[in-house]
């Protein structure tokens, strides 16, 4: 049985001890881009398969991953490569192989801090997600700071520059099927937090609103406050995965992926949206306006001020618009995966 008392407590606690968040000072136009993108996007509809196997096909030695990053890093800006050949030397990076099948993946890719000293820990599995991942982390160790705007833009600027190191690759003849599988993943990975998502910013919005998760009162003011067409039952279900989330958070024996971070899974989201918005209409300037963006991050930019070196004016951007460019991006891998899959499937 729910015990209702002790939701309403941790959520009004969670709401409480995180009221800076841009996320949950905008829970209402957020949830009405999950709500769009929840009935949008749906990648295995497309893929028309509901299990997909992402194998890849080049073998890349650990070496050649480091060099492959420094290599466009210099392109990018010749101090972001000094200071990536710094982090190496100093420990800020570390590696592991974790081909072995006793590996932990969780454990092995993860960062932090030990003694005031940022490090970040990746695993090489001998493909081409080695340098796409190291590179998408060391973008955010140039913009680590403890600044309001990072947690809307800090998962932006690695979304988008990996696909753009990814378009790199291809340039130097890497696979493009392995390139479009890199690709891929990102977007199913994006797909899988949508749902999860949208209940868990649902629940926080009606508890920052009225505080009140009693299906019948909810369901009487459904349009007023967004409530969906749920059954009894489905609700009393997605209450009691909240809470157990909830009942997780502080305990330190349970992996964070278990926990109740929705603030943590808008980052990958937003961060995947915005990306999709720039790459579906970018120019020669986008991608140094972003780098422009990331260099001036840790210095307090406001959110305004950011979109501003964006060049992006989110009034004036409707989420069906923003849905729909990740639609725009990422229909063309899918279709790209397909004659991959028949190709495969012609030579089997």
């Amino acid at each position: 049985m729910l015990n209702k008392k002790e939701l309403n407590e941790r959520i009004d606690t969670y709401l409480k001890e995180n009221d800076n968040l841009f996320y949950l000072n905008n829970l209402t136009p957020i949830l009405l881009l999950l709500e769009q993108s929840k009935s949008l996007i749906n990648p295995y509809e497309k893929l028309g398969t509901n299990c997909i196997a992402i194998n890849y096909h080049d073998k890349i030695d650990g070496l050649t991953s480091l060099e492959l990053v420094r290599e466009y890093l210099y392109l990018l800006n010749p101090k972001y490569q000094e200071i990536f050949t710094k982090c190496l030397n100093n420990g800020t990076f570390g590696f592991a192989d974790i081909t072995n099948d006793d590996a932990n993946y969780l454990a092995i890719n993860c960062s932090g801090r030990k003694d005031k000293h940022l490090f970040f820990n990746v695993g090489f599995e001998g493909n081409i997600l080695d340098s796409k991942i190291l590179f998408h982390e060391f973008l955010h160790y140039l913009n680590n700071a403890d600044y309001a705007s990072r947690e809307l833009f800090t998962e932006f600027i690695s979304i988008y520059s990996e696909n753009k190191f990814l378009d790199y690759l291809k340039t130097k003849g890497y696979s493009d099927s392995d390139i479009t599988k890199a690709k891929l993943e990102r977007y199913l990975s994006f797909y899988r937090t949508i749902n999860p998502l949208y209940y868990e910013t649902l629940i926080l919005n009606i508890g920052s609103l009225i505080g009140d998760f009693d299906y019948d009162f909810l369901m009487k003011y459904k349009d007023v406050i967004f409530f969906p067409s749920l059954t009894p039952e489905k609700w009393e279900e997605t209450l009691e995965t909240v809470l157990d989330k909830l009942k997780k958070h502080d305990n330190p024996n349970h992996p964070n992926q278990e926990k109740f971070t929705p603030d943590i899974s808008y980052r990958y989201f937003i961060g995947t949206v915005l990306s999709c918005y720039l790459l579906t209409h970018e120019d020669e300037n986008t991608y140094k306006r972003v780098l422009e963006l990331n260099d001036k991050l840790a210095s307090g930019l406001s959110f305004t001020e950011s979109f501003n070196i964006l060049n992006l004016d989110l009034n004036t951007i409707s989420s069906q618009d923003l849905v729909a460019s990740v639609n725009n991006y990422y229909d063309k891998i899918i279709t790209k995966e397909k004659e991959y899959q028949k190709i495969k499937i012609r030579s089997s």
